[in-house]
């Protein structure tokens, strides 16, 4: 199974052993600074990856040693995920039309 870009993100940097601060400072010196808000609300979901500027992700890209390939690839993971829900979703909300209705 493929962790969301969220869990992704946050595996990552536990697993070089950061804390969020950590990802703050270092993508400050990197003059792409994320603040801890939008580091933590990227991590909880409720804060979109493509809301972040070009500075911010190659910034946090260099933090959390993530290439341009893997970060593309976990966007187009979430994309394809987020068009799946919304088919589905609208497909819920249609009136039944069996038995004659």
């Amino acid at each position: 199974m493929t962790l969301s870009l969220r869990a992704w993100l946050r595996a990552r940097r536990i697993q070089q052993g950061l804390r969020q601060r950590d990802i703050v400072r270092r993508t400050c010196a990197l003059h792409g600074q994320i603040t801890l808000g939008t580091l933590s609300r990227l991590e909880t979901g409720r804060f979109r990856p493509t809301n972040l500027s070009a500075a911010q992700v190659t910034a946090l890209c260099q933090v959390l040693e993530i290439t341009p390939a893997e970060w593309d690839a976990q966007l187009a993971g979430e994309a394809e995920v987020a068009a799946e829900v919304a088919v589905f979703s609208r497909r819920r909300s249609r009136p039944s039309t069996r038995d004659g209705q």
